[in-house]
């Protein structure tokens, strides 16, 4: 039997939504890392700050991919459905199915975190508070390095 046959196939708007899904989705985690990275001295630290992002991403991914967020409980459903990250990947079990509406709440969701995140990065970076805080930390090590 075929994928077609049994009605699993997406359609145009399915593939349409789940991109647009995946492009907030990307696009706010690239905000975050830039928000999160910028208190950083060095690429180091920054790929150390933005490794506290990843149990965010793959956590989720690897519990969706085993489980039906039809069948968790309550409270796991509203867990998986507060972390951002996780709507790509409920989208696109969606989408093979046709529930197009959740698939929009979730494009929406994550499009209101986006914006969130990139107000505060423009507001971070718009501010002179970006500069003081490294030099906090820039005048720690000078302290440390003279006594």
């Amino acid at each position: 039997m075929s994928l077609v046959a049994l009605g699993l196939v997406p359609s145009a708007l399915g593939y349409a939504l789940l991109g647009v899904s995946l492009f907030f989705t990307l696009l706010s985690a690239l905000a975050l890392a830039v928000v999160m990275s910028a208190f950083s001295e060095n690429v180091r630290g920054a790929q150390a700050l933005v490794g506290y992002i990843y149990p965010l991403i793959f956590i989720p991914s690897l519990a969706l991919v085993y489980l039906d967020v039809n069948s968790l409980p309550l409270a796991a459903k509203a867990v998986l459905y507060a972390i951002p990250y996780s709507h790509p990947i409920i989208a696109s079990k969606a989408v093979v199915s046709g529930d197009y509406g959740i698939v929009l709440f979730g494009i929406i969701y994550v499009a209101l975190f986006t914006v969130i995140i990139m107000y505060i990065a423009s507001r971070l970076f718009a501010t002179e508070k970006i500069l003081t805080a490294k030099l906090k930390f820039g005048r720690g090590k000078m302290k440390e390095t003279r006594e």
